[in-house]
């Protein structure tokens, strides 16, 4: 696995109107923060709860599992990423080379502006279960459809 960059380094946060309100985003929050510096193996529930300010028992009152809060990160990330797309790809000009440049750049601003969260997204789906990624999988789906 590649070295981790240090998550300062990168733009933190989630898109705000995306983010659960309460503990549940403040989980969120935590995970998105611990995964992008630690990656999801290296972290622990304990770690994401300290982060929080809850205790562990409490993150299980809003989530089942630290795959859980993952697979909550990464599907907020690819429906991010998409409704970035799909904006551009319907309001571009200038033909096919418009609409590639505005999904070009689209696809560069959602990265830069949750850099966060577009390396946890890219970098830990391949931890997820069938059951946990597959609502991610399906936004990815459904997404290479629509832009052909």
């Amino acid at each position: 696995m590649p070295e981790r960059v240090r998550s300062a380094a990168l733009s933190a946060g989630l898109p705000p109107r995306a983010v659960p309100p309460g503990t549940a985003g403040r989980i969120l929050a935590a995970g998105l923060e611990l995964f992008a510096e630690k990656g999801f193996s290296g972290t622990s529930i304990r770690d994401i709860g300290a982060r929080a300010g809850i205790n562990s028992a409490t993150l299980y009152s809003h989530y089942r599992s630290k795959e859980h809060v993952l697979a909550a990160l990464v599907l907020l990330g690819h429906q991010e990423l998409h409704g970035r797309l799909q904006h551009a790809l319907v309001t571009a000009r200038g033909g096919p080379t418009g609409q590639l440049a505005a999904l070009v750049r689209a696809h560069v601003l959602a990265h830069a502006e949750y850099a966060q969260l577009a390396l946890v997204a890219n970098a830990e789906l391949h931890v997820l279960g069938g059951e946990a990624a597959a609502p991610s999988l399906a936004r990815s789906w459904a997404t290479a459809g629509r832009l052909r």
